[in-house]
């Protein structure tokens, strides 16, 4: 039986769902659908009681949707752009770790 070298490709992500995401973009895909779920359906505080009727107040709505429209464009930022060869999720957390961590410089002469 004749076998066949296959390389692997280390530079690209595997796009395994619909050959369109890869794992890491789909999870910045669901941050929205996380915010929706928890602005809208579990925290419900756009909702008040008066006079007997349910009433809804726009301003808590608005509000709730800039927030998710918010969520959705660092959703698509993090998951589709690229800065500097890396992803932009890569590139911002390299980023944030270099500019958090401790430097300590010391001179010492050459000998």
């Amino acid at each position: 039986m004749r076998m066949f070298q296959i390389p692997f490709e280390l530079q690209t992500e595997d796009k395994i769902f619909g050959g369109l995401l890869s794992i890491r973009q789909l999870a910045w895909c669901a941050l929205p659908l996380v915010v929706l779920v928890q602005q809208f359906f579990i925290d419900r505080g756009y909702l008040y009681n008066e006079y007997g009727e349910m009433q809804i107040d726009t301003g808590a709505i608005f509000g709730k949707i800039l927030l998710m429209m918010g969520a959705a464009c660092i959703g698509i930022y993090m998951s589709f752009i690229k800065m500097g060869g890396l992803n932009a999720d890569k590139y911002t957390f390299k980023m944030l770790k270099y500019r958090v961590r401790k430097r300590k410089f010391r001179y010492e002469r050459g000998r």
